[in-house]
C-alpha cells in the first residue's frame, strides 16, 4: 500500500470520562490536526457528552465525528462503532486511545509513523512495566495475556493489553469477534494473527496516575471471567484446527536423529534457558498438559495427541511427551483403577461392585459399557486434577529457582 494512500483515524472510545476526555480531545487534535478524531460515547452518566460538545465547540474547524450509544455496550463494541465510521470517512487505519489520559501523544506519533512503514500490520504499544512502578495487577495481567496469546496464536507480544494501536481497518473489520468488552483487544489480535496480519510493538511510556486520579471501569472478577471464557474458546479452536487463514509454526520440532546427542540441543528444546518472561508458564502448561493426556484412556495414541496438541499450543513437544509417559506399565494399572473408581463415584455416587454376585447380575454388554464410561468420567476428571496439581507444582519449582538466583 503506498504511503499516500495510508489515512488514519483517531478512535477514542469514552465511558465516564468526564474529568478527561475534554482535555484528551483538545491533546488529539493538536498532535493530529489533519486526521478524523471518532469520539464513540459509550453511554456515558456523567457529564461526558457536555464535555464532548464543550471540546468539540472549542475546536470548530477539528474533522470531529460523534456517535453515541443509548447505553453502555462495552469497549469492544465502541471501537467496532469507532471503526465503522472510521472507514466510512475514507480512512484506511484507526489509531486507539484510552480516555483516561494515561497516553502520551509522542508515543501516538510514533505508533502512527511505524504504521506508515508497516501498513499491512496491527502495531500495539509495549508500556515497559518492568521499568516502572505499576500496580503489580497490571503486570500481571499483562503476562497472563502474554501467555494465553501465545497458545493461540504463537507470538509473545510485549504487553498485549494495551490499548494504545494502529488498526488496518479492512482486515480489523472483516474479523468476527465473540466478544464487544475488555476482553476484544484480546481476541481480536488473535484472531488478526490467524489471518495472517503480522503483530509489531513500540516501547511507549508507562503512565500511571495516583490512585485517586484514576479512571477504570475494569471490574476484576468479571471482567477476569470473560477474560478466561473467550482466551479458552479461542485456545479450544486452536487445539480444533478451527482457525482460517495462515498460522504460525510450531517453535519447537523433535529432534533430528544427527542431535539426539547433543546437550545444548536438549536444553533448549526443554526452555531451560528462560529466554522469554513467559517461559515457566509456557514450561507448566506444557507438563499440566501432558499429566492430563497420560489419564486419557486413549492407550497408544496418547503420544501422538500429546505431540498435537503441543504443536497447535506452540508447547515443549519433548516436555509433554515426557509428561504422558506417568502412564507406561506398572503406573498405568493404579491409573485406570482410580479413574474407574472415580468414574464410577461420579456416574453412580457408589463404589464399584467387586463381588461375584453383584458382577452375574448383569450381561457382558454392561458391564463393558459400564466399565467404558466410568473409565472415561474417571480418566478425565482424574486428569484434570493430576493435570492441575503438576502445572502448579512445575511454576512452584520455577518460582524456588528464581527466588533462589535473586538470592
Amino acid at each position: 500500500m503506498p504511503l499516500r494512500h495510508l489515512k488514519i483515524a483517531i478512535v477514542l472510545p469514552v465511558f465516564n470520562h468526564g474529568k478527561t476526555v475534554e482535555a484528551v480531545i483538545g491533546d488529539v487534535i493538536e498532535a493530529f490536526p489533519n486526521e478524523w478524531l471518532v469520539v464513540v460515547n459509550d453511554g456515558s452518566g456523567d457529564g461526558t457528552a457536555t464535555a464532548i460538545a464543550d471540546a468539540h465547540a472549542r475546536q470548530p474547524s477539528a474533522r470531529i465525528m460523534i456517535c453515541q450509544h443509548a447505553r453502555n455496550k462495552g469497549k469492544g463494541a465502541a471501537l467496532l462503532t469507532g471503526f465503522r465510521a472510521a472507514l466510512d470517512a475514507g480512512c484506511t487505519h484507526a489509531l486507539t486511545i484510552d480516555a483516561d489520559g494515561q497516553h502520551r501523544l509522542e508515543d501516538a506519533i510514533r505508533l502512527v509513523a511505524l504504521a506508515r512503514l508497516f501498513p499491512d500490520d496491527l502495531i500495539i504499544g509495549d508500556r515497559q512495566l518492568d521499568r516502572f512502578e505499576v500496580p503489580k495487577n497490571s503486570r500481571r495481567g499483562r503476562d497472563m495475556s502474554r501467555f494465553w496469546l501465545w497458545l493461540e496464536a504463537g507470538i509473545d507480544i510485549p504487553d498485549p493489553q494495551c490499548g494504545l494501536r494502529v488498526y488496518p481497518l479492512v482486515p480489523t473489520l472483516a474479523v468476527r469477534c465473540l466478544t464487544r468488552r475488555y476482553d476484544f483487544e484480546t481476541e481480536i489480535t488473535a484472531r488478526l494473527v490467524w489471518r495472517g496480519v503480522r503483530v509489531r510493538s513500540a516501547a511507549i511510556t508507562c503512565l500511571y496516575f495516583p490512585p485517586e486520579q484514576r479512571v477504570s471501569h475494569f471490574r476484576p472478577l468479571l471482567d477476569t471471567m470473560r477474560g478466561t471464557w473467550i482466551n479458552i474458546v479461542l485456545t479450544t479452536a486452536r487445539i480444533l484446527s478451527l482457525p482460517p487463514g495462515r498460522m504460525a509454526p510450531a517453535p519447537h520440532d523433535m529432534p533430528r536423529l544427527t542431535r539426539l546427542w547433543d546437550r545444548r540441543h536438549w536444553r533448549r528444546m526443554l526452555n531451560l534457558n528462560g529466554c522469554r518472561a513467559i517461559e515457566p508458564s509456557l514450561t507448566a502448561a506444557a507438563v499440566g498438559i501432558g499429566v492430563l493426556i497420560a489419564f486419557i484412556p486413549l492407550y497408544g495414541l496418547q503420544t501422538i495427541l500429546a505431540i498435537y496438541i503441543a504443536r497447535r499450543l506452540h508447547l515443549n513437544i519433548p516436555l509433554m511427551v515426557l509428561a504422558t509417559q506417568i502412564s507406561i506399565p506398572p503406573l498405568s494399572i493404579g491409573i485406570i483403577l482410580i479413574s474407574m473408581i472415580a468414574g464410577h463415584l461420579l456416574l453412580h455416587g457408589a463404589m464399584p461392585p467387586v463381588s461375584p454376585h453383584s458382577l452375574g447380575q448383569h450381561s457382558a454388554w454392561h458391564w463393558l459399557t459400564t466399565f467404558t464410561a466410568d473409565l472415561l468420567v474417571g480418566g478425565l476428571a482424574c486428569g484434570l486434577m493430576a493435570g492441575t496439581a503438576a502445572l502448579l507444582t512445575t511454576r512452584l519449582i520455577f518460582r524456588f529457582r528464581h527466588l533462589r538466583h535473586l538470592g
